[in-house]
């Protein structure tokens, strides 16, 4: 399997959310994304922290493409993201599951915003 189709399988405790969206840049555009952390935190207000100082890295879109990162509210609070392939599907992971394409129907309302990586100018 070519692309961010390799990813697809791949458990959770060999990437997380950040992971996996590390991986799919490397594949998809040969941009290396910033590690922000060397284990992906347990709590998730540790998590909504992580991926707000990253924020800086991206800009908010309204109208997502292909690659674009998907912030997701989990319970209450901004601690998951996943990654926008079209209207039907985010590649995201989970523990349950691992890494897996899911319906961006499931998702939309849990949706909180569309980043960009920046471009260098």
């Amino acid at each position: 399997m070519q692309g961010y189709g390799s990813l697809i399988g791949i458990g959770y405790s060999d990437l997380d959310c950040w992971g996996i969206a590390r991986e799919f840049y490397k594949l998809e555009f040969g941009l290396e994304l910033k590690r922000y952390y060397e284990k992906a935190p347990n709590d998730s207000s540790i998590a909504n922290k992580l991926i707000y100082s990253s924020i800086g890295d991206f800009e908010k879109v309204t109208i997502p493409e292909f690659g674009d990162i998907v912030l997701i509210n989990l319970d209450g609070i901004e601690a998951h993201i996943g990654i926008y392939i079209n209207d039907q599907q985010l590649l995201h992971t989970s523990s349950k599951t691992g890494c897996m394409l899911d319906r961006m129907s499931k998702w939309k309302r849990l949706v909180v915003g569309y980043y960009r990586v920046k471009k260098n100018d």
